[in-house]
């Protein structure tokens, strides 16, 4: 099943305010935290061509917030045709949510520091499960169980 993931920025100092080139942006992104957690999701070996940012633009550091290119995700889908998009972080299930009318989960980022091993295992059985509809699937603090609730 072809899916693609979206994530909210990159960022890069040489690039800042600049188009990251994909190819160099992969390859720093698959030494990263993101990735590795992605992998434990998805338990597959991610394709640059499945993973995505809300823009092509990169920030300067990591809390660097940029405006999502809504012609930039349109395009991925567009190219790519997915049957169910899975975005990472606020930013990125705000704009996605603008963007598709169904198949799409919304997580947390994975590379957000209160994400657990129980999380990942439980959000591997919900990309498997690909859900009709637009859902958000977030841990609650205290519980094992993830929270699914509708967009």
């Amino acid at each position: 099943m072809k899916r693609l993931i979206f994530l909210q920025n990159t960022y890069s100092e040489k690039y800042q305010g600049k188009e990251f080139p994909r190819d160099e942006w992969w390859r720093g992104f698959k030494k990263g935290l993101a990735f590795r957690n992605l992998e434990k999701i998805f338990a597959i070996n991610l394709r640059r061509d499945m993973v995505w940012n809300l823009t092509p633009i990169a920030g300067k550091d990591s809390s660097s917030i940029l405006p999502p290119d809504f012609h930039y995700i349109e395009d991925a889908i567009i190219k790519h045709r997915p049957k169910y998009v899975v975005a990472c972080g606020l930013k990125a299930i705000s704009a996605l949510d603008l963007v598709l009318d169904k198949n799409l989960l919304g997580i947390t980022h994975p590379s957000y520091r209160f994400n657990t091993e129980d999380y990942f295992l439980q959000l591997r059985f919900l990309v498997n499960l690909n859900l009709e509809g637009k859902y958000k699937a977030f841990p609650v603090k205290g519980q094992k169980e993830l929270k699914l609730t509708q967009l």
